[in-house]
C-alpha cells in the first residue's frame, strides 16, 4: 500500500490518501480476474462512486492533461522544427546551386571568350598575300593550330562569295563544300564581327560540333575573308564537363541557346543534347529565362517534378546554364527530421505518462527551457547556440538533435563562404601564378579608365610577351615551362610598383597596368620597362639546368591612345607585336609607331 511521506499534510496528504484508495480498489479488482471469479459485481452506487473517483483523481486529470499537452506538443514541434529545417535547408541548397550555375557560366564564358580572342588574334595577323596562295595558306593555319589547339576540330578560311574554304588545318570531310547558307558565315561577313553558329551533329562522326568565325581584313573595310574555328562540344577543354557533372543523386546542368532554342548540352540523357527546346507554355520558368530572367526559383519541370533550378547566363554566347535538383532529394533532410521527432515522442511519451506522478515536473522542465530558447533564438531575441544537456534522457535527445542540426547549418554555412572564396579565386586568377587573370584585368582596366575619366589623370598600359619561351618547352618539357612561368610571374611583381597590377592573359603573354599616381606616365613606364627587361634577362634556374628567354613589350598611355579598354588593348598589343617584327627584346611605345 501507498504510504503518505512524512512531513506532508494538507492537500499533499488527501492526495496522495485518494491515490491510495484508488489502488486499492484496483487491486480487489484484478484479485478477482486472478481467482478465475469473474469480474465482481458491485451496487451501482458503488461503481458510480468509484468511477466518479477515478474522474476526479489528480493522476487521471495529470494523464489526460500529458496526452492532450503531448498530442499538441508533438504536432507544434513537428511543424515549427520542419518548417524551420526546410527553410535552413532551402536557403543553403539555393546559395549552393546558383554559385554553382554561375561558377559553371563564368567557366564557359571564359572558355568561349578564349576561343574567340584567339581567332580575332589570327585574323589579325593573316598576311593579305596567303588569300591567293593556298598552300601557304595551310600551312599558316596549321602552324596556328599546333601552337594554340583551342579548336578540336581545326580552322578553316572561307572566301566572302561562300564557296569552299580557300584553306582548313587539319583537313577535315567537307571542307569542300559551299559556306554561303551558314549562320556564322554570313553573320561574320555581313556584319564584321565575331560570330557563333548553331551548334550541329557533324555528318561523319555524329559529334555535337560548334562553329566560330572572325572577319579577316582591315577595321572600316569590307572583310577579304572568314576564319573559322570547329570544335567538338564535348571535349574536356569546353563542355565536356556538363554531361559528366552531378548535383547530388539526380541533378544536373543544362546549356541552352536561347537564340536557337537548342540544348547545347545537358547532365542528363545525352539524347537531349542539341534537342529543341519545350514548347513555350510547357514550362514557365524556361520560357522567363529564355526572356532574360536570372536566379533561383522552385517550379516544376515538363515532366511534373518539382525542382530547384538556378540559372546563370554565358554572356559571350548569349547562352544560360540551368542547375537543378529535384526538391525530394534537397529536403529529404527535413522530412527525415519530421519522422524522426515522432517516433521519438511516441515513446518518450509512454516514458512520460507511465512515470507521471513522480517525475513529469523534471521532464517538462528542461523540454520547456529548451523550447523557450529555441523560440528564442528563432524571434531573433537571442544568438544561435547550442542548447545545454541537463539529462540524458529524451528532451536531451531532442536538445542534441538540435545542437547536432545547429552545428551542420554552421558547418554547411562556412562550407558554403569557403566555396564561393574559393570559386571566386579561380574565377579571378590564373591558377598557375596566382596573378590576376584576363577577367580580373578586364575588370581593373574599365576601372581605372572610369577613375582617370573623372580626376583627368592618365596611366600606362604595358604588353608583355615573352622571347624563345616555346623552345623551353620543347627542351625541358612542360613542367619546367611552368616553372619559369612561375618566376616569371613573382619578377616581374617585384619590378613594378605595390600599387601596379601585374596579370596574366594566357600562354606566355602578361600585361602590367600602372595606376593612378604616375606623374609622368612615359617615362616611369620607360623605366618599369627597364627594369622588367633587366629582370628576365636574368638566366632561369630550372631543375638543374641554367635557362634564358627575353621580353618584348608595347606600351600604351591612357588617354593619349584611347579612353577604351578596348583600344586601349590593341594599341598595346599592336606595340608589342611590332616591337617583335622589328627585333625582340624592344619597349615599343604605340605613340612612337602610330601616333
Amino acid at each position: 500500500m501507498i504510504q503518505p511521506a512524512p512531513g506532508r499534510s494538507g492537500p499533499v496528504r488527501r492526495f496522495l490518501v485518494k491515490c491510495r484508495c484508488i489502488l486499492t480498489d484496483h487491486c480487489r479488482f484484478a484479485g478477482y480476474w486472478c481467482r478465475g471469479a469473474g469480474p465482481p459485481r458491485l451496487p451501482r452506487a458503488a461503481e458510480a462512486s468509484m468511477l466518479r473517483r477515478f474522474s476526479q483523481s489528480l493522476v487521471t486529470r495529470l494523464m489526460a492533461v500529458a496526452i492532450v499537452l503531448l498530442t499538441i506538443g508533438t504536432i507544434g514541434r513537428a511543424v515549427i522544427l520542419t518548417d524551420y529545417v526546410r527553410g535552413g535547408i532551402t536557403a543553403l541548397v539555393e546559395a549552393e546551386q546558383a554559385s554553382i550555375a554561375t561558377y559553371v557560366a563564368r567557366d564557359i564564358d571564359n572558355r568561349v571568350s578564349e576561343r574567340l580572342a584567339l581567332l580575332r588574334r589570327l585574323a589579325s595577323h593573316l598576311p593579305p598575300a596567303l588569300l591567293t596562295q593556298p598552300d601557304r595558306l595551310r600551312a599558316w593555319l596549321a602552324e596556328r593550330q599546333a601552337l594554340y589547339p583551342l579548336f578540336s576540330d581545326g580552322l578553316l578560311v572561307v572566301p566572302t562569295t561562300g564557296e569552299a574554304a580557300m584553306a582548313d588545318a587539319p583537313g577535315r570531310p567537307g571542307a569542300d563544300r559551299a559556306f554561303g547558307d551558314m549562320d556564322w558565315f554570313l553573320d561574320a561577313r555581313d556584319h564584321g564581327r565575331a560570330a557563333i553558329g548553331r551548334p550541329y551533329r557533324n555528318p561523319t562522326s555524329g559529334e555535337p560540333e560548334i562553329v566560330m568565325a572572325v572577319p579577316v581584313g582591315t577595321a572600316g573595310a569590307p572583310p577579304a575573308a572568314v576564319l573559322a574555328g570547329v570544335t567538338a562540344l564535348g571535349v574536356p577543354s569546353f563542355l565536356g564537363a556538363i554531361p559528366t557533372t552531378r548535383i547530388g543523386e539526380t541533378g544536373g546542368l543544362v546549356l541552352i541557346s536561347p537564340r536557337d532554342r537548342l540544348v547545347v548540352s545537358s547532365g542528363g540523357d545525352p539524347a537531349t543534347i542539341l534537342r529543341s527546346t519545350p514548347p513555350t507554355g510547357a514550362n514557365p520558368l524556361l520560357d522567363r529565362a529564355m526572356t532574360g530572367f536570372r536566379g533561383t526559383e522552385i517550379a516544376a519541370n515538363t515532366s511534373g517534378v518539382e525542382e530547384l533550378v538556378a540559372i546563370a547566363s554565358v554572356d559571350s554566347a548569349g547562352w544560360f546554364v540551368v542547375a537543378h535538383l529535384p526538391t525530394a532529394e534537397a529536403f529529404a533532410p527535413a522530412t527525415r527530421m519530421r519522422a524522426f521527432g515522432l517516433r521519438n515522442t511516441v515513446w518518450m511519451g509512454a516514458l512520460v505518462l507511465g512515470g507521471l506522478l513522480y517525475i513529469l515536473p523534471r521532464i517538462l522542465k528542461p523540454l520547456r527551457d529548451a523550447a523557450r530558447e529555441m523560440r528564442r533564438m528563432a524571434e531573433g531575441e537571442t544568438d544561435l547556440k547550442p542548447l545545454p544537456v541537463i539529462r540524458e534522457d529524451e528532451v536531451g535527445t531532442l536538445v542534441l538533435g538540435f545542437n547536432s542540426l545547429l552545428n551542420q547549418v554552421r558547418q554547411r554555412e562556412a562550407e558554403l563562404r569557403d566555396r564561393e572564396a574559393l570559386m571566386t579565386r579561380r574565377a579571378h586568377h590564373d591558377p598557375l601564378t596566382g596573378l590576376p587573370n584576363r577577367a580580373m584585368f578586364h575588370q581593373c582596366l574599365q576601372q581605372e579608365i572610369a577613375f582617370n575619366t573623372l580626376v583627368d589623370n592618365s596611366f600606362a598600359l604595358m604588353f608583355l610577351d615573352l622571347d624563345g619561351f616555346k623552345p623551353v618547352n620543347d627542351s625541358y618539357g612542360h613542367a619546367a615551362g611552368d616553372e619559369v612561368l612561375r618566376q616569371v610571374a613573382a619578377r616581374l611583381k617585384l619590378a613594378v610598383r605595390p600599387l601596379d597590377i601585374v596579370a596574366r592573359l594566357g600562354g606566355d603573354e602578361f600585361v602590367i597596368m600602372m595606376l593612378t599616381g604616375v606623374e609622368a606616365p612615359r617615362t616611369s613606364a620607360q623605366t618599369v620597362a627597364n627594369r622588367c627587361l633587366d629582370a628576365i634577362g636574368q638566366p632561369f634556374s630550372v631543375a638543374g639546368a641554367e635557362i634564358r628567354i627575353g621580353l618584348s613589350i608595347g606600351i600604351a598611355i591612357c588617354p593619349d591612345d584611347g579612353r577604351e579598354a578596348s583600344w586601349l588593348m590593341r594599341h598595346a598589343d599592336a606595340a608589342l607585336y611590332h616591337g617583335k617584327k622589328i627585333g625582340r627584346g624592344r619597349v615599343v611605345f604605340y605613340q612612337d609607331e602610330y601616333g
